[in-house]
């Protein structure tokens, strides 16, 4: 029986405040210490734009974790929650990417399954607070051969 394979890209973009995310790694059991350290280097942020010789005035960052930071890490703390109710699909985690894959029998029922837990990631997204990006959104299919 030739079997084909989905796979769905998302790139998750936070839009928690510190607030939340400090809520969250005192409920994971990091000490008051250790949450009050990750929120001092949380807080406060700000960023400007510069082109050429050119510069924006500087604006606060009041949500997220910054792009390339050491804690970008954190964030599996909220999308681990992402596949809460997702059955015949398998979810794998990465610190921006989640994959949702499928392996199935035919290519239509592996699109149905993997619609159906892309429909439960995103509504669980939107209750945690996370974005998808539509942009960067890329689906793979691939056939598997007999043998």
């Amino acid at each position: 029986m030739a079997r084909s394979t989905a796979q769905l890209f998302l790139l998750i973009c936070p839009r928690l405040s510190t607030q939340q995310i400090t809520n969250r790694l005192y409920k994971s059991g990091l000490s008051k210490h250790a949450v009050g350290w990750f929120s001092n280097y949380l807080s406060g942020r700000s960023q400007s734009v510069q082109v050429a010789a050119s510069s924006s005035a500087f604006l606060p960052v009041p949500k997220g974790v910054p792009q390339g930071s050491i804690f970008r890490p954190l964030l599996f703390l909220y999308i681990n929650n992402l596949c809460e109710n997702v059955s015949n699909a398998s979810l794998y985690f990465y610190p921006d990417d989640t994959v949702i894959y499928c392996l199935l029998s035919s290519l239509a029922q592996t699109l149905q399954f993997l619609q159906s837990a892309f429909d439960v990631v995103q509504l669980n997204s939107s209750k945690f607070k996370l974005m998808l990006n539509a942009d960067k959104l890329k689906l793979y299919c691939f056939p598997i051969a007999k043998n």
